[in-house]
């Protein structure tokens, strides 16, 4: 993905955050990032450490992947048999 891309979905999904907007997925990818051994909390923060993003803001990019490809897509259904 190209830098412009990857600028796109953290706005939109600051945006989302500030808005209060939630989509049928983010509950399910914020709870997967949760349990990932790859995340790091600073304060009441959850960060992950692959992607360097914030979780509440990454799990609202319509169209931001999980860099370890364990999100569920948009159905709910668990990838990598999760």
């Amino acid at each position: 993905m190209s830098c412009c891309g990857k600028i796109t979905q953290i706005v939109q999904g600051y945006a989302a955050v500030v808005t209060g907007k939630e989509y049928e997925f983010s509950a399910g990818r914020i709870r997967c990032c949760q349990t990932c051994d790859k995340n790091y909390w600073i304060g009441k923060q959850l960060w992950c450490s692959i992607c360097k993003c914030w979780i509440p803001a990454a799990a609202r990019a319509t169209d931001k992947e999980c860099p370890l490809d364990r999100w569920p897509d948009r159905k709910g259904v668990m990838k990598n048999g999760e």
